[in-house]
């Protein structure tokens, strides 16, 4: 058919049949026309094999027509042209079309949204220091002066030459590590974070005031603990060396990036942490959390982070014997204010919080029904009724919650070597002569020696023992006298009155020798009161209201153990005891500041009171504590509490 139309001739038709076929060629070619028209817009991309397929032309002179489309036909099974195949420009991509606009500040922008303006701080020696979450001022824009604007013209010139070196840093960074809109000096990267703005928050006074916004924290030590066992994964981009290798260790926190965390605090040295403030940047944080004294920051490290925008948090300091259990309570409150409105952390951490106080109080509460109240320690017949540890907190005040209860341990905090090889034991009080009194006794392995703490206050481990019921023996009485600097001594915890440590016996600075007679004997009142003791005016290690020491760490329970096993041991008091080791958690020993510190409670009701149920009840709670806060396997806490079920029995041979 399409040849028969290229012929000069056309054959003799009648005029009625010319007539529809006309008006039939007609309607055709605007069919025609009209597919033509339809398979311009409907190709979704053109073929290697697409072909023209038919020539429109006018019925009546058979010459082409120059205004009307060809028609193509697709080939289905023709494969597509890669460079060509469904290209479509978007509106988006035409630069030339777009207006050019200057960020607005959003306070309610979703997360990675609405663009923020940087600011140019001349005070600062990096390009741009971003400057997330500021509001800018339309005044403060127009007062721009033109000199400033060149300025900043050359620094976006400079920084687009670092972005194939930032970008290569944000493809093998870890969780938590570099964005990739950060400025660089050099090596290291300065960034706003989410919430940081450089400002030094003082989070341990009463009047505390925290960042309205802070998704993620570096934090060391207890707080470290702290931050992940309240947010999960997500909070906590930055910790200590010491704290990863004990969760890693211990199998705590699975599932929750704990290895990638970075690492801005190398070892503790000198009584602190050691850290690595270009580190600590790099991650990100919005904040960071210090306490002065183990954490701290010199001038240089905080001018860094300040000018990073990484907000600084001053918060209670933990870890030490004289931490006070308010202020372990009052650390998890903070972190848990702080990372409320956190929208990068696993849990929330102001819920995770109430389940903790609510957990401690419980714990608190059931130990002090147990036992009828507070312990109370009776030196010479008279009662210390002062309850841990400064009374101008509240925490030292009278209480008439006293219990009855009698029983005393000696807390042995810290080993101290000596420059003799034996001494000769004074072991006679008030017309009592005691065991080995007179005799040359053994001390080349050195002796132990009680806690140490600020200002003369309890140690938090003397808290905690009267909770349960128990007194600490270890001082001359409530609680260790004032030396020098306005921290306390450290007492000698053994038998029998020792010389001071200025006639050169210990190798220890601060220490000095009881003024009563004894660590490992006490006097009690002959009185018809005390008609616990029978009317017997001393008490021993090994008595029945007398069970033993507890040593912080198993190496010194070894110690005391091997020297009350010798004849002439300086612990040996004639009779065998209990030497019990004070459990260890993620931070440390119960006995210093730490999150896992109010378990102790428990755990010496279990041991020393030896109280009906007490076990049980002991290893339930903290199995659910570490189930709940570690995120550890059901039953598995106590596993993971170094020292938990450690004891020893101190023989004291007598022959």
């Amino acid at each position: 058919m399409l040849r028969l139309l290229l012929f000069n001739k056309t054959p003799h038709i009648p005029k009625g049949i010319s007539e529809w076929a006309s008006c039939a060629r007609k309607a055709a070619l605007l069919v025609v026309v009209c597919l033509a028209v339809a398979s311009l817009t409907l190709l979704s991309g053109c073929k290697f094999t697409d072909v023209l397929t038919e020539h429109v032309e006018d019925p009546e002179n058979g010459i082409l027509d120059p205004k009307v489309e060809p028609l193509y036909k697709e080939n289905s099974k023709a494969p597509e042209d890669p460079q060509r195949s469904s290209h479509e420009v978007k509106d988006t991509t035409r630069t030339d079309l777009q207006e050019e606009k200057i960020p607005v500040y959003d306070p309610n922008a979703p997360k990675n949204g609405q663009a923020i303006l940087r600011i140019y701080d001349k005070n600062s020696p990096y390009n741009f220091a971003a400057t997330e979450g500021t509001l800018v001022k339309q005044e403060e824009k127009k007062k721009k002066s033109e000199k400033t604007e060149k300025k900043e013209t050359r620094e976006k010139k400079s920084d687009s030459k670092k972005t194939n070196k930032t970008k290569k840093k944000s493809e093998s960074k870890k969780s938590g590590g570099e964005s990739d809109d950060a400025d660089t000096e050099g090596n290291m990267k300065i960034s706003a974070g989410i919430g940081g703005t450089g400002t030094v928050y003082d989070a341990s006074a009463k009047s505390s005031k925290l960042p309205e916004k802070c998704d993620k924290v570096a934090a060391a030590g207890p707080y470290a603990t702290i931050v992940e066992m309240l947010c999960g994964k997500g909070g906590l981009v930055a910790c200590d060396s010491y704290w990863k290798s004990q969760v890693s260790s211990r199998g705590l926190f699975p599932n929750e990036g704990v290895s990638s965390l970075a690492t801005a605090w190398k070892s503790i040295s000198s009584g602190s942490y050691t850290l690595d403030v270009d580190a600590l940047i790099k991650a990100e944080p919005d904040a960071v959390l210090v306490d002065g004294e183990t954490i701290k920051l010199t001038s240089a490290q905080q001018s860094k982070l300040t000018k990073a925008n990484v907000d600084i948090i001053t918060v209670p300091s933990l870890g030490d014997s004289g931490t006070a259990d308010s202020e372990v309570t009052s650390a998890v409150k903070i972190v848990g204010e702080l990372l409320k409105n956190s929208t990068a952390v696993e849990y929330s951490s102001q819920d995770a919080a109430s389940k903790y106080l609510e957990l401690h109080d419980e714990v608190i509460d059931m130990c002090l029904s147990a036992n009828g109240g507070y312990a109370m320690k009776t030196v010479g017949g008279t009662s210390s009724r002062e309850i841990f540890q400064n009374g101008t907190d509240g925490n030292g005040k009278s209480t008439s919650r006293l219990s009855s209860s009698a029983v005393t341990v000696a807390f042995v905090d810290s080993w101290a070597s000596t420059n003799k090889s034996s001494v000769t034991a004074d072991r006679n009080y008030a017309g009592n002569t005691l065991y080995l009194d007179g005799e040359k006794m053994d001390v080349a392995s050195g002796v132990g020696l009680s806690a140490s703490v600020a200002n003369g206050d309890y140690a938090l481990i003397d808290y905690y023992f009267q909770v349960s019921g128990v007194v600490n023996n270890a001082y001359d009485s409530a609680k260790p006298a004032k030396g020098s600097g306005g921290s306390s001594s450290r007492f000698v915890v053994m038998p029998g009155t020792t010389p001071s440590s200025d006639k050169g016996y210990l190798n220890a600075s601060n220490v000095g020798s009881r003024k009563s007679t004894s660590a490992l004997w006490y006097s009690v009142s002959t009185s018809s009161a005390d008609s616990d003791t029978g009317g017997v005016g001393m008490i021993t290690a090994g008595d029945a209201i007398f069970p033993g020491v507890i040593a912080r760490t198993s190496e010194f329970a070894k110690k005391i153990v091997s020297s009350a096993n010798k004849s002439n041991g300086v612990y040996n008091t004639g009779q065998s005891y209990k030497v019990w080791v004070m459990p260890s958690g993620i931070d440390g020993s119960w006995s210093t500041g730490t999150a896992e510190s109010f378990l102790s409670c428990l755990w010496t009701m279990k041991n020393i009171m030896n109280a009906g149920g007490a076990s049980s009840t002991c290893d339930k709670t903290v199995n659910s504590y570490y189930q709940l806060f570690y995120r550890c396997a059901a039953s598995s806490g106590t596993g993971k509490v170094s020292n938990y079920s450690s004891s020893y029995t101190a023989s004291c041979p007598t022959s």
